[in-house]
C-alpha cells in the first residue's frame, strides 16, 4: 500500500507517529497489508470505512493492544516499541471498553493519571466541555452509558501523551457533546498528532485531517 502522508507535513519539525509497512492479521487472514503512515504533529488521521474492514484493528495495533508487523515505529522521528513502556508513557488509546476499577470515582480514575491534573484550565475546559463536571464524585457503575463515555474521553485531557487513538469516540454521546468533543480535540491538538476511527468524519471536520478510507 502507497504511504499516507498528511498534508504540509513537511513544515513540522517533527513528524508526530510515522509506522511503515503495518500488517495485521487474524491467523490466516491479513486485514492490514503493508501500510504505511506518517502524521505530522497537528494532524489528525480519519480511519473510515464499514464495519468488519479493519478501522478497530488498525487502531488497536498502532496503540499497541494487537500484534502487528511492522519496519519501522518512531514517535518525534525516535524508534519506539508500540509494546514497550515509553510507548505507554506518551500514548493514550480509548477504546470500547474502559478499565474502571472498583471502589474508584470518576475522579478518582482522573487523578490516576496525573499530568496536568483537574485544576488544570484546560482540563477544566474539557469536563464542561464533555458535562462531567457534577460527575467527579459518582462511581462509574452508577452512570448511565452516555456519561460512562464521557467520563472516559475526559481523560484525553489529564493524560499527558504525544499521539491519540480514539476508536469511535462519538459512540454513546448525544449530537450535542459529539460537536463539543470535536472542540476539545482541537483545542488540545497542537504539538500532537491523532488517530480516530470513526463513522461520523464530519464530526471532525475543523479539525487539520486526512482521511483513511479502508476497504475503499
Amino acid at each position: 500500500m502507497p504511504t499516507l502522508r498528511t498534508p504540509h507535513a513537511e513544515e513540522h519539525m517533527d513528524s508526530g507517529l510515522k509506522v511503515s509497512g503495518i500488517t495485521v492479521g487474524y491467523g490466516d487472514s491479513v486485514v492490514i497489508d503493508r501500510l504505511d503512515l506518517d502524521i505530522a504533529n497537528g494532524q489528525v488521521l480519519i480511519v473510515t470505512g464499514p464495519n468488519g474492514v479493519g478501522k478497530s484493528t488498525l487502531l488497536r495495533a498502532l496503540a499497541g493492544l494487537q500484534y502487528m508487523d511492522c519496519t519501522e515505529y518512531l514517535i518525534d522521528e525516535k524508534p519506539c516499541s508500540p509494546h514497550g513502556a515509553k510507548h505507554r508513557a506518551i500514548t493514550h488509546s480509548i477504546s470500547e471498553e474502559w478499565p474502571w476499577l472498583p471502589g474508584l470515582t470518576v475522579g478518582d480514575h482522573l487523578a490516576l493519571y496525573g499530568g496536568i491534573g483537574q485544576g488544570d484550565p484546560a482540563a477544566s475546559r474539557a469536563f464542561e466541555y464533555l458535562g462531567i463536571t457534577d460527575l467527579l464524585d459518582r462511581l462509574p457503575f452508577s452512570l448511565s452509558t452516555g456519561q460512562e463515555r464521557r467520563a472516559a474521553l475526559a481523560s484525553i485531557a489529564v493524560r499527558p501523551w504525544k499521539v491519540l487513538f480514539l476508536d469511535e469516540p462519538e459512540r454513546g454521546l448525544d449530537l450535542e457533546h459529539q460537536m463539543l468533543l470535536g472542540e476539545m480535540l482541537k483545542e488540545l491538538l497542537p504539538g500532537r498528532c491523532m488517530a480516530i476511527a470513526t463513522h461520523r468524519p464530519d464530526l471532525f471536520a475543523e479539525l487539520p485531517a486526512v482521511e483513511l478510507k479502508l476497504g475503499a
